[in-house]
This record gives C-alpha cells, sequence and structure tokens, in this order.
C-alpha cells in the first residue's frame, strides 16, 4: 500500500513538473517577442531618421527630427504622453486581424520621450500574450515589458593623439614627438615597452623643405601632404623626416634607450605593410583595408554645441545647436555638478566688466586676491605657482570666463574655459627630482600625488608671447597694419582662409588667357548699291630699241716691285722684381636682417583660344621665395701680399725689316669696250578704248543696330570647390574683439587637378594684394553677414576677452612670467594635455630674447581644430596618454544607441 501511494506520488510531482515547465516556456515565449518587438521599434525609429538626415547624426537634429514625428520631450511631464507604434511596425497580421511576431500576439506598442541635456531616452513599453488550446482562446501566458534606450553621442577619440589638427602648417618643423613615459623612463627592464603615438592632420599637412623632425608613432593625414605653397610632394626623399621602428606598436630601443630610426613608409592600400607610418588620403581606404587607426572627421567643441539645457526655462535649446557659440545653456548644462577645486599658489578671480588697466593693477591680481576657487568661478581667472607654493589641483572645475596660467602645478584635475586660456610661462608639473632633472619621477610629487592637468578652452589657447613683432624687432602687434604682421597675424590669415573654403562653391583657378565675356556694339547700318563705271581698254604693242654691245680688251700697266731690306735697333731688356704691399682682408658679415630672394622659371602659356587661333609663349614666373640672412662686405683685418713689376736691367740689339721699292714690272689686264648697237624688240600696254564695269558700295540708311563682341583679356576659371559645405557657419579669427582681420586668399589659385591651392607660404606683410579684410563692425560685409544683415558666420578672438587686461599689460605680464624660469633652462615647457575645438597659437622667443631660447617642449597633447606655434628652436610634445583619461569630449558627430533598462511593466 505504501508502495503504490509513493508511486502515485511520483506520477502525480512528473505531471507538475511538466506543466510548471510549459508554463514557464509560454512565458519565456511571450517575453522574448515582447523584447523583440521593442528592439525593432528603435531599429525602425532609427532607420527613418538616417533615412532624412543626409548622415548629419547629431544630438539635436535627431531631436528636431522626432518632434516632427509627434513625439516631443515629456522630460517634465507629471504623465508621459505616448505614442501608439504599432501601425508604424506592420507586424504579420493572422487570420483574426492580429499583429503577431514569432506566433505571440502583440497587444501594444506605445513610446515616448525623454530628453537629459546630453542624452534622449527612447521608453518602449510592448504587452505581448500567448494564447494556447485549440482555437488559441485559452491558457492565456501574458508579458508586458518596459524597455528604455538611449541615445546619446559617442566618446571622441582625438585625445588619443599627442598632435591632431584640421591642418598641420609649419609645425612639423624641426619637431619631435615622442611617448613622455619613454621620455623620462630610467629603467633599462622598461625598454622597448612604450606604446607608439599618433600625430593627425584631418584635412592636409603642410612641410616646408627642411622640416628636420621626428614621430615616435604613425602619422595620419584625412587629405594630402604638399609643400608650403600648396606644390604637391611626389620625392619624399628630399625631405629629412624619420619614425621610429616599432614591434606590434611598441616603440623599439637600442641598449641606450635611444630610440631606433627609420625612414618614412607610405601605406599602400594594394599592399598593406605592418610596418607602415605615414598614412596620406585616409579617409579614402576603402572597407578591406583597415590601417587598424581611426582618425576624427572633426573638432567637437568642450562645451557640447548641442544647445543645452536651459534652467530658468526648464527646457532643452535645439534652436542654439550647431552656431559655433559657447551659449549660456551649453555652459551651464556641461559645467553642473563640477565640484573639484584650485587652490595654493596666487589666484585671482577678476570680475567681468573690471580691466587690469596699470601695472599697479597687474601686481595686485599676480599676488592674488582669493585663497582658492571651486566648482564652476564666474569672472576671469590668473594662476601661478612655483615650486614652494604651487597650484594645488583637486578635481574638474569650470571657468566662466579667460584663464591665465603658469608657473608650478600639483595634484590632478581639468580646467574648461568657456573663453581664451593663456600659458604665460613655464608650466610645469611639482614632480619628484624637479621638472629638469634627469631623475625626474614623471608624473608624481616627492610625497606621492599624482600630477595631471588638462585643459579646454571654448575659445582658444594661446602660449607665449602672442604680441611678439616679426623677428623680434618693430613695433608690438595689436592687430592692426599700423604694427607688425607677425607670425599670430600669418597663421590667422591662414585659419581664416581655411574657413572661407568651406563658404565656397567654387574657386578661382590659375589665370589664362579667354574670353571674358562681351560688349554690345553700335553700328550704322549699310546698304549694298550699284553702279556703272567706264574703265579703259589696253592693248599690248611692240616697239624698237638700240642696245650696246660690249667686247673685253687686254691692256698693259707698269706697277712696282718691294724687296725685304733688314736693318738694326737697339731695345731695353726687362725683368720682373717682386716687392711686398699690404692689402685689406674683407668678408661677408651678417647685418641681423633677413632679405627674401625670388628663384623664377619659365612656364609655357597660352591665350587660351581655340585653333587656329592658338598662340603661345614663355613667360618668366616666381618659382618660390626664400630668406637668407643679409651679409655686407666689411674689413676684418690686412694681410702680407707679394707683388711684382718689370724693370730695366740691359738694352739687346734687334734687327727688323723696311719694305723697299727694287723695281717695276708689267703686268696686263681687262676692261670691257663698247665697239657696236643691237636691235631689241620691247612690249607697252597702250589705252585702245574704254568698257563699262558695274560697281558695288556700301551706303549708310542712317539707321543703327548693335551686336555682341566678344572680349579677350587675363582671369581665373571657377573650379567646383570639393571642400564646399552647403550652409557652413565659418568661424573666423582676429587678433582683438571688433578688429578686421585678414583673409589670406588673393594672390593664389585653385588647382584642380591635385584640389591644392597654390599660393605662397603666407603673406608676410599687410600686403592687400594677398590679404582680404573682414569688418565685424560692417553689416553689409559679405564674409560675416548676410543680405539682410544677419550674421553668417562668427570671429573668435585671441585676445583677453573685451580687453578685461590692457594689451600694454598683458605683454609685461607674459614677459614677466615668462622670466619665471621653472624648470631651469631656456625652454618654454608646459605639463598638461591642451584641447580646443578653435585654435591654439603660440610663439616661443629666441631672437632678442633673454628668457627663452625658441625651444618648447609640451608634456601631454596638443590637440584643437587649428594649431600654429612658431618655436624657432624646436618643438617637442610627449604624448601623455593620462589626458585622454582626464578630459572626456563629446564628438560632434554620430550617435550611438544602447539598451540601458529592460523590466516588466504594469499592464494596462
Amino acid at each position: 500500500m505504501l508502495m503504490v501511494s509513493l508511486m502515485w506520488a511520483f506520477v502525480g510531482t512528473a505531471i507538475d513538473t511538466s506543466r510548471a515547465y510549459t508554463s514557464n516556456l509560454d512565458n519565456f515565449r511571450a517575453r522574448v517577442a515582447a523584447q523583440s518587438v521593442a528592439s525593432l521599434t528603435v531599429a525602425d525609429l532609427w532607420g527613418e531618421f538616417e533615412s532624412v538626415t543626409n548622415d548629419d547624426r547629431q544630438l539635436w537634429a535627431f531631436r528636431a527630427w522626432l518632434d516632427t514625428q509627434g513625439l516631443t520631450d515629456q522630460s517634465q511631464a507629471a504623465q508621459p504622453a505616448v505614442r501608439d507604434f504599432m501601425a508604424d511596425l506592420a507586424l504579420a497580421v493572422d487570420g483574426a486581424g492580429n499583429q503577431k511576431v514569432g506566433g505571440v500576439e502583440i497587444e501594444r506598442v506605445d513610446i515616448h520621450r525623454l530628453d537629459q541635456w546630453d542624452a534622449t531616452t527612447i521608453v518602449v513599453e510592448v504587452d505581448a500574450v500567448m494564447r494556447l488550446g485549440g482555437d488559441g482562446s485559452s491558457r492565456e501566458r501574458w508579458s508586458s515589458i518596459r524597455e528604455v534606450f538611449t541615445i546619446a553621442p559617442p566618446e571622441w577619440d582625438g585625445l588619443d593623439y599627442a598632435l591632431l589638427a584640421n591642418n598641420v602648417n609649419c609645425l612639423l618643423c624641426h619637431t619631435k614627438i615622442d611617448n613622455v613615459e619613454r621620455f623620462y623612463n630610467q629603467d633599462q627592464l622598461e625598454y622597448g615597452s612604450f606604446d607608439q603615438v599618433r600625430v593627425g592632420s584631418i584635412d592636409s599637412i603642410h612641410f616646408r623643405s627642411d622640416p628636420d623632425s621626428s614621430i615616435a608613432g604613425v602619422t595620419l593625414i584625412g587629405g594630402d601632404a604638399m609643400q608650403g605653397d600648396g606644390q604637391s610632394i611626389s620625392d619624399w626623399s628630399k625631405f629629412n623626416l624619420s619614425s621610429a621602428e616599432r614591434t606590434d606598436g611598441k616603440l623599439n630601443q637600442d641598449i641606450f634607450g635611444n630610440l631606433t630610426a627609420e625612414g618614412l613608409n607610405l601605406f599602400d592600400e594594394a599592399n598593406p605593410d605592418p610596418n607602415v607610418n605615414l598614412f596620406l588620403d585616409f579617409f579614402s581606404y576603402g572597407p578591406d583595408a583597415e590601417p587598424g587607426f581611426d582618425l576624427p572627421g572633426s573638432f567637437p567643441a568642450p562645451f557640447t554645441d548641442n544647445g543645452g539645457f536651459d534652467f530658468t526655462l526648464n527646457a532643452p535649446r535645439p534652436d542654439l545647436a550647431g552656431n559655433r557659440i559657447v551659449d549660456d545653456s551649453e555652459f551651464e548644462v556641461t559645467v553642473k555638478g563640477l565640484a573639484g577645486s584650485i587652490s595654493g599658489g596666487r589666484i585671482s578671480v577678476i570680475p567681468e566688466g573690471t580691466q587690469i588697466a596699470n601695472a599697479s593693477d597687474m601686481t595686485m591680481m599676480m599676488n592674488g586676491n582669493v585663497a582658492g576657487i571651486a566648482g564652476v568661478t564666474d569672472g576671469n581667472v590668473y594662476l601661478h605657482g612655483t615650486a614652494a607654493y604651487p597650484i594645488i589641483l583637486d578635481g574638474d572645475i569650470a571657468v566662466d570666463g579667460d584663464v591665465i596660467i603658469s608657473g608650478v602645478v600639483k595634484g590632478e584635475g581639468t580646467i574648461r574655459a568657456r573663453g581664451n586660456v593663456y600659458v604665460s610661462g613655464d608650466l610645469v608639473y611639482a614632480d619628484a627630482g624637479g621638472a629638469s632633472s634627469p631623475s625626474r619621477t614623471y608624473g608624481f610629487a616627492s610625497d606621492g600625488i599624482e600630477n595631471n592637468l588638462a585643459i579646454a578652452a571654448g575659445a582658444n589657447i594661446v602660449i607665449g608671447d602672442f604680441y611678439r613683432p616679426a623677428w623680434g624687432s618693430g613695433s608690438t602687434t595689436d592687430g592692426t597694419s599700423a604694427t607688425s604682421y607677425n607670425f599670430t597675424m600669418e597663421e590667422i590669415g591662414i585659419f581664416n582662409r581655411q574657413e572661407w573654403f568651406k563658404t565656397q562653391p567654387t574657386l578661382p583657378g590659375k589665370e589664362v588667357w579667354g574670353q571674358t565675356g562681351t560688349e554690345t556694339v553700335w553700328k550704322d547700318e549699310k546698304v549694298l548699291e550699284y553702279y556703272i563705271e567706264l574703265e579703259p581698254v589696253y592693248t599690248e604693242e611692240a616697239y624698237i630699241v638700240l642696245e650696246p654691245v660690249y667686247t673685253e680688251e687686254a691692256y698693259t700697266e707698269t706697277v712696282p716691285v718691294y724687296t725685304m731690306e733688314p736693318y738694326t735697333v737697339i731695345e731695353p731688356v726687362y725683368t720682373q722684381e717682386p716687392y711686398t704691399v699690404f692689402e685689406p682682408i674683407y668678408e661677408d658679415v651678417p647685418t641681423g636682417t633677413l632679405i627674401e630672394k625670388t628663384v623664377y622659371k619659365w612656364v609655357t602659356v597660352t591665350n587660351g583660344l581655340p585653333e587656329p587661333y592658338t598662340e603661345s609663349w614663355t613667360e618668366k614666373v616666381v618659382d618660390y621665395t626664400y630668406f637668407v640672412e643679409e651679409t655686407k662686405k666689411t674689413q676684418t683685418g690686412t694681410k702680407e701680399v707679394t707683388k711684382y713689376k718689370w724693370v730695366q736691367t740691359g738694352t739687346k740689339e734687334v734687327t727688323k725689316y723696311n719694305n723697299v721699292q727694287t723695281g717695276t714690272e708689267d703686268v696686263t689686264r681687262y676692261r670691257d669696250v663698247q665697239t657696236g648697237t643691237t636691235e631689241v624688240t620691247k612690249y607697252r600696254d597702250v589705252e585702245s578704248g574704254t568698257t563699262e564695269v558695274t560697281k558695288s558700295k556700301w551706303v549708310n540708311t542712317g539707321e543703327q543696330y548693335s551686336e555682341e563682341k566678344a572680349v579677350y583679356g587675363n582671369y581665373s576659371p571657377q573650379h567646383t570647390n570639393p571642400y564646399y559645405v552647403p550652409g557652413h557657419t565659418a568661424r573666423y579669427y582676429s587678433f582683438a574683439q571688433g578688429q578686421k582681420f585678414p583673409i589670406f586668399n588673393k594672390d593664389g589659385y585653385f588647382d584642380p587637378s591635385s584640389e591644392h591651392w597654390r599660393s605662397d607660404e603666407t603673406a608676410r606683410d599687410w600686403d592687400e594684394d594677398k590679404l582680404s579684410y573682414a569688418d565685424p563692425k560692417d553689416s553689409s560685409d559679405s564674409y560675416l553677414f548676410n543680405a539682410d544683415g544677419t550674421p553668417k558666420a562668427v570671429v573668435s578672438s585671441i585676445s583677453p576677452t573685451a580687453d578685461w587686461v590692457d594689451p600694454g599689460i598683458m605683454r609685461q605680464l607674459i614677459e614677466t612670467n615668462m622670466a619665471d624660469d621653472q624648470e631651469g633652462t631656456q625652454l618654454l615647457e608646459i605639463d598638461a594635455t591642451l584641447y580646443s575645438g578653435s585654435a591654439i597659437l603660440g610663439t616661443v622667443p629666441s631672437r632678442n630674447s633673454s628668457t627663452t631660447d625658441g625651444t618648447l617642449r609640451v608634456n601631454g597633447g596638443v590637440v584643437a581644430a587649428d594649431v600654429g606655434i612658431l618655436a624657432p628652436g624646436g618643438t617637442e610634445v610627449n604624448y601623455d596618454v593620462r589626458g585622454s583619461r582626464a578630459l572626456s569630449i563629446t564628438a560632434e558627430f554620430g550617435l550611438v544607441i544602447s539598451r540601458r533598462y529592460s523590466a516588466p511593466a504594469v499592464r494596462y
């Protein structure tokens, strides 16, 4: 009896287990179907957006498109308004009209949208039911889920580069790019373990004739490489450029720790080489090439240009997106929640509207007026530290204004400035051993504190003395033509040309001869009139003339006979006699002045007319120019020189000869003599009558008519611009706010075959034949304003905002901070990762400077849309990977979809 009971118990358990398994399986199928529909919903939504946006995948554009689909932001709604998405999915329908996925009926698909400042969330709720039984109406298994998807821009990877810019111009001249860990490493066991570094230029790269640079890694160029005048590079062997040998991405070193150098190895898509170190035209590589690297396509602003969130209105501001200005809403939402601090050193906060106008104000600011700053600071900030009293970094802070920084820093932190950042002198870590010591422990203080600084500017980062006149002499630059056109102005002119390119559908080509147009010419109307005229008729008539006949006659002529007769004369005898004189020594002595030399070449040009009117000739044109230091012949001493003179030492008897007549002789000669005449028949035309001839002539009618006449001359044909960006908002640079600024877009031309702009490397002077000027104060200026006077471009000034520091005082401050040498040498050293979505500009003086030798070293990274640094003594950039971890920058283009949340939902 017990055995029977146990048997029934086991059977009952098996039946219950089977039912539970079936029930769980049905629930699972319903849940999976619901999740699949949620994923399908987001995929369908995203696919529709992609089909209408022409790759403009920015968050603000996605939000604007959602608005048109009836999916408005519900983040502030107490009860979000949902949209029924069932009809959009067009799921399979059974005979009863039910929509199904994998045999599971889908009863509801509702979606709504929630915006955060940096992302948009799509919430999808799905009701699914699994019906069992013969008629499909019994034993139902329900699943209601809520899936949350986040759409946001990805993290920007440009900070993985030691040096990255839109266009690298002049910077790779006497430059060394290295890994900072390898550069300061003192452990032989670590040799060969350091990662290669990257250098990138999104558009193009310009090399001078003597670059003399080395890169411990790879260089990636989005476009082409060219010489300073825009000419393509065909022979790389002429350029003194080198890389470092690598093994599996690690830098090879010899037994002394030195990098082992190698030449340039260009990437060939057809024959990939693992040791390639130079990529040209990077964006053209096919998907199968797999170079193994990524090159960003743009430089996002450190304060995301998506309009941000207006906390006063409690609403996002997509209307401000993409205007290339750091709006209040964008600044506030980016820095919200920052809780870092800066203390120590000398810190001053200068409120907006207050000016540092004189030496007394400067001293006050340099002494500091606050103990520290934290979180977000309103106003302009001055920071300076010393070895004894360094600036102490503790986390991330932001400044709603400009920042001037120099000296010694300790700790970890980032500084985000809405305006410009000025690195006015050495900016070094308080590392153990000291910045210039061979035993320096890079990135760590003696007490073990890690030192790491990253700086991001919403406007520009300016290094060193940007006021310095060209060649170190002349008037200090203030951005007007009355002062020096220095390196800063040269770079501004070039950067502005690159922005101008993007606004032009066509670009002017090289000047040619041809039809330049037509002109209207008025002429008198004439008709042909016929008339009769008598003309003479001539007949040929013969006549006789007598002509003389000549015969040759011989005759005799007596001529003299001459003989050579000798005679003797006495002549002096001369000998060379040496003597000594002192002569001056002259040498070519440099004067300190640079003069421009021009090299010419002959080119063949044509008049541009079709055959058979084509004519060609050769013209002498400028090939290129270069600068040499002027020399002057100067007496530097004397030297003893032996010379010789002729002196008479005696006489000698010399025989000479005279031609003397010794007689005569008869010579037979010949002449023509007339011996008679002969008759000759000749002919002449004689008038024998007249005849009538019909003739015609043009006669004015008194009326006029017009016709179009071709006009020929020299002109520049227009070529389609491959760099044109429709609707592009140009960002131009000026020296000071509200000031006219140059655009280096004249006296050059676009070469359609190479797609390069050909011109001199730079204007070098306020030359109106080379420079155009834009005036922010003139609403009719076509560079900056539309025809109705509304702005179509923005202008970023590199000088302190609203002149909150007087220009003269600012330069005095820079000279003072540069003289405060923190690393014990004359090089200018910056320990920081520098980032700007606009420009990084710098000038490190060498000529006529007692504080710096023209050498710049950056331990960190230099990343900006436009980079222009003049360091005649050479530039070193030692890449510090920690900068990319410290400074988070959101990509400007592209969106990433991620599933953030999946859970059961309440069934309605």
